[in-house]
């Protein structure tokens, strides 16, 4: 009995979870339109909640797998269509010059962990935050003054 809930406490902890990766074109058309339009490569790490599988695949192991096969198949539509949404958010966030192209959706991972985003340059440079955060701007909306923090006069 004690290894029956000690395989039930691992399967519904190891694999409530499924991360998947979208990988995408980022094209950043800047504000000012005097530059011409850049691409990067963008890819959003995210986990989906795979609770009812779990639960599921211990329900019904025991009968040649059950719905433990159905693992295999993950990330299902609904994640894949919750992935792409939520990358395509994330690019808007950058601002409104950004558009996310031909996103394609993989599986990463099984575990759980918090939404990331990474944007390369077409060179294979990663950005930091504060580098995309600035993808929207130009030096001429920032008047060719150093970013200070504040807004141009």
């Amino acid at each position: 009995m004690k290894k029956l809930i000690a395989i039930t406490a691992v399967l519904l902890t190891g694999c409530t979870s499924v991360q998947t990766v979208v990988k995408g074109d980022l094209l950043v058309s800047p504000d000012d339109e005097s530059s011409p339009p850049t691409t990067y490569r963008m890819e959003v790490v995210q986990s989906h909640d795979m609770t009812g599988w779990a639960i599921g695949c211990v329900v019904t192991g025991l009968f040649y797998g059950g719905s433990c096969w159905g693992y295999l198949a993950a990330p299902f539509a609904e994640h894949k269509n919750a992935a792409v949404s939520t990358a395509r958010d994330e690019a808007k966030r950058i601002g409104r010059c950004t558009d996310l192209l031909q996103p394609t959706v993989d599986r990463f991972g099984w575990s759980y962990a918090p939404t990331e985003m990474t944007v390369k340059s077409e060179q294979g440079q990663l950005l930091t935050p504060g580098e995309i955060r600035k993808l929207c701007t130009s030096a001429k909306t920032n008047h060719g003054a150093e970013n200070s923090g504040r807004p141009p006069s």
